[in-house]
C-alpha cells in the first residue's frame, strides 16, 4: 500500500511497499510456426478513438511436439486505422498490407480516404474474420 508523507523540505514523498520486479515479458506462445484462426473484434483506441481491429490468433496445430500444450491459446494482435499524417498511420499501413497478404485478402476491400463508420470496413472484416492461415511467433 502506498503512503503520502513530506520530506524535510516539505515536499510530498510517495513511500511503497517493496515488491520483486521482473521486466521480463513472457511469450503468449513459443517462437515458432502455427496453423491459427484469426477472430476480429471492432473496438477503438482509448485516448483518441480511432477504429482498431482487435485480432486474436487461436492456434490450432503445430509441426512442434514441445508445442501442443499451447493448441487452442489465443496470441492477441491489433489493428489501428490512424489519419492520415499520424505518427503511427505508416506502422498501420504496412501492417495491413502484410495481413491483407497473408491472409490472401484483396487490399482493395479497405477503402481509402475518411472511414466514417464500421460499416466502411465491412468488407474487410468479413474476409479476415475467421479465416485461417500459418503465422509464426517470435
Amino acid at each position: 500500500m502506498a503512503t503520502t508523507q513530506t520530506n524535510a523540505n516539505g515536499s510530498p514523498v510517495m513511500n511503497f511497499t517493496p515488491v520483486d520486479f521482473d521486466r521480463e515479458v513472457q511469450p503468449d506462445a513459443p517462437p515458432g510456426e502455427w496453423e491459427a484462426i484469426c477472430s476480429v473484434k471492432k473496438t477503438k483506441t482509448k485516448e483518441d478513438g480511432y477504429p482498431m481491429l482487435q485480432l486474436d490468433w487461436r492456434l490450432e496445430d503445430t509441426d512442434v511436439e514441445d508445442h501442443k500444450t499451447f493448441l487452442g491459446s489465443s496470441v492477441p494482435d491489433f489493428l489501428v486505422f490512424f489519419p492520415k499524417g499520424h505518427k503511427g498511420a505508416q506502422m498501420s499501413a504496412k501492417k495491413l498490407r502484410q495481413i491483407c497478404e497473408l491472409m490472401d485478402i484483396d487490399l482493395d476491400t479497405v477503402p481509402t480516404g475518411r472511414l466514417s463508420s464500421w460499416d466502411d470496413l465491412e468488407g474487410f472484416i468479413e474476409a479476415l474474420d475467421k479465416q485461417r492461415a500459418t503465422v509464426h511467433t517470435k
